[in-house]
């Protein structure tokens, strides 16, 4: 998106999917509510872990195309459209659309938890993910010692969430095939 281009007053799903195309430097979001989340394209340490995820995750998973970076998930609620970019998504096959999808394809969605997008990590997105049909959800810590906290989608719509992994053990112990 072109520094000089205007913000409209109404910010569509539209908007926000060419935002993401042409921007390689930034991440838009869009909360079913209509709220704009704009952040840095993830690096350093988040970047690290998303690729150890990743990868722990494509060799395991069949085929391994399932396995996608960035891809963005249409959910909605009360009829409201929103558009949400996590870390990692695992499709439920491999013949989804290469750019966005709409929630029910989506098998498992990650997100390595920052400072800065916490509180949407583990609060809107939780809801949204939910009601989009997202089977599974992890959220990661980003610390010394990195925690992830899986979610699994009950029959009534809503997450049960599981107790905290450190990391570590998981990518050096656990299937991911058997977690999902």
């Amino acid at each position: 998106m072109s520094e000089a281009a205007p913000v409209p007053p109404v910010v569509t799903v539209g908007d926000v999917v060419r935002w993401n195309a042409a921007d390689e430097y930034h991440r838009y979001e869009l909360s079913v509510e209509g709220v704009l989340s704009v952040a840095p394209v993830p690096s350093g340490e988040h970047a690290r872990i998303a690729s150890d995820v990743m990868f722990w995750l494509g060799d395991s998973i069949t085929p391994r195309n399932r396995v996608r970076q960035s891809m963005g998930i249409w959910v909605t609620a009360a009829g409201k459209a929103g558009y949400r970019v996590p870390d990692l998504v695992v499709l439920r096959d491999d013949e989804a659309d290469e750019g966005n999808v709409d929630g029910s394809l989506v098998l498992l969605a990650v997100e390595i938890a920052s400072d800065s997008t916490e509180h949407v990590d583990l609060g809107a997105k939780v809801r949204e993910f939910a009601l989009a049909g997202v089977e599974h959800y992890w959220t990661i810590t980003q610390a010394a010692h990195p925690m992830v906290v899986r979610r699994r989608l009950g029959a009534d719509g809503r997450y049960e969430t599981l107790p905290a992994q450190p990391l570590s053990w998981m990518l050096a112990h656990a299937d991911p095939a058997a977690l999902l």
